[in-house]
């Protein structure tokens, strides 16, 4: 089954693609699924909504971002920075959130299951 990306998606990953820094960068909803994306900027970033399913975030600064109903499921955010980042109602199934930082980071109603890694001493409230 072949995967149809519209042309609006197209230039969005495009975009996200040809440079490293993002920061406050408006990207709600926006369709990232599947990139490698590690130890890119994302810092103060409105990533609410956006399908980052399956991307590679290792080491990503997403400090302040707004990943709000973000779809995270099976994505690599091992040493990714969510410093005051906002998770609420994320879905984060199989997520790998190894070493993370989570300093004031918001996890209400966070979707996960056994799956999804943690880092030592973080557990978001809710649903497991």
């Amino acid at each position: 089954m072949a995967i149809i990306v519209r042309r609006k998606t197209r230039a969005a990953r495009r975009a996200v693609m040809a440079t490293h820094d993002h920061g406050g960068a408006r990207l709600a909803g926006a369709k990232l699924f599947d990139l490698d994306l590690h130890g890119m900027r994302f810092r103060d970033a409105d990533l609410q909504g956006a399908d980052l399913t399956g991307c590679n975030l290792v080491g990503a600064d997403l400090a302040g971002a707004n990943l709000r109903n973000a779809f995270l499921t099976g994505a690599q955010l091992a040493r990714a920075n969510l410093t005051r980042a906002d998770l609420t109602g994320a879905y984060a199934i199989a997520t790998d959130f190894g070493d993370a930082v989570f300093t004031d980071a918001k996890l209400d109603d966070v979707v996960y299951d056994q799956a999804t890694t943690w880092p030592a001493g973080v557990r978001p409230p809710g649903r497991a």
